[in-house]
């Protein structure tokens, strides 16, 4: 009489077969969630961006957006102003999934080598127009602001900022109002 089920080989072979798909899988998995977590993150980037927008519109007041590479967050907060007399908004944080560095920060025509990225919007919907290259694991995604506080981000390095953002002397206008 014959025994139905498997043998101790058959049972290891088929073992060895799902550990060998398993080992091909596991790594595309995982660059696929990391890769899934830098998308994500772009996309709050720049949606958090837009939020410091609203933010000084509705305020009528100027707003700074920033990010901290020591905490991986962005954050916006109201700007301090001599002149200030109205409520303060707390500052807004939001911690991003992955590690990001910031580099070659531009404020209209001029380029900065630092990771400093700040950008401030104005109670009049304006922004300072600023541009900087975000980078995750070799990903670069260029985050754009225009003048007119409009935010965007794609992939690749940011686009320069044309050196005709602000009229003469109206920069130094925004800041002291």
């Amino acid at each position: 009489m014959r025994r139905r089920g498997f043998t101790l080989v058959e049972a290891m072979l088929v073992s060895a077969v799902l550990a060998l798909l398993a080992s091909l899988v596991a790594p595309r998995l995982a660059a696929y969630q990391d890769s899934q977590r830098t998308l994500r993150d772009s996309q709050t980037i720049e949606t958090f961006a837009e939020q410091a927008h609203a933010a000084a519109m509705n305020g009528k007041a100027t707003f700074v957006l920033s990010y901290d590479d020591t905490t991986n967050a962005l954050k916006y907060e109201q700007e301090e102003t001599a002149s200030s007399t109205g409520e303060t908004v707390e500052p807004t944080e939001q911690k991003l999934l992955n590690t990001w560095s910031v580099s070659d920060v531009s404020k209209g025509s001029s380029t900065d080598t630092s990771s400093d990225f700040s950008v401030r919007f104005f109670g009049d919907g304006t922004a300072e127009a600023t541009s900087a290259s975000f980078t995750q694991n070799e990903v670069v995604f260029g985050l754009t602001i225009s003048k007119d506080g409009m935010a965007s981000i794609q992939r690749g390095a940011a686009a320069t900022q044309d050196a005709t953002e602000w009229e003469a002397g109206d920069i130094e206008q925004k800041t002291t109002s």
